[in-house]
């Protein structure tokens, strides 16, 4: 299995009503819920073994868009000068500002961080 980022939710399973959860970012090249058993099965003095609620893959598994240039010449409009992209692969739509760097995804795609073929 290749290396994924994973934010996974997780809590102590001894938790108490109210007590709060938190989110932890790891690769990891095996399943949230080995790494979890993992960690329960080498508790250190003091430490409470812990429960996986959710997760969820944010690198790895996740296609990045191919970005196409729509426009010949660079648009100014409002002092600002950006470029229009369509990705070749999914249609969403964003705009890169100045010279250089990341497409900002339009609105309507502003979730859809990874391409959805």
């Amino acid at each position: 299995m290749s290396k994924k980022l994973y934010n996974m939710l997780v809590n102590y399973k001894d938790a108490k009503p109210g007590e709060p959860h938190w989110w932890e970012e790891n690769w990891l090249d095996c399943s949230p819920e080995e790494i979890i058993q993992e960690f329960n099965n080498t508790l250190l003095p003091n430490e409470r073994a812990r429960k996986l609620i959710d997760y969820e893959i944010l690198e790895g598994e996740n296609k990045p868009h191919t970005w196409r240039k729509t426009n010949l010449v660079t648009i100014l409009r409002s002092g600002m000068q950006y470029d229009t992209y369509r990705c070749k692969e999914c249609g969403a739509t964003g705009k890169r500002f100045g010279l250089g760097g990341n497409i900002v995804l339009d609105k309507k795609y502003k979730k859809q961080i990874y391409c959805k073929e």
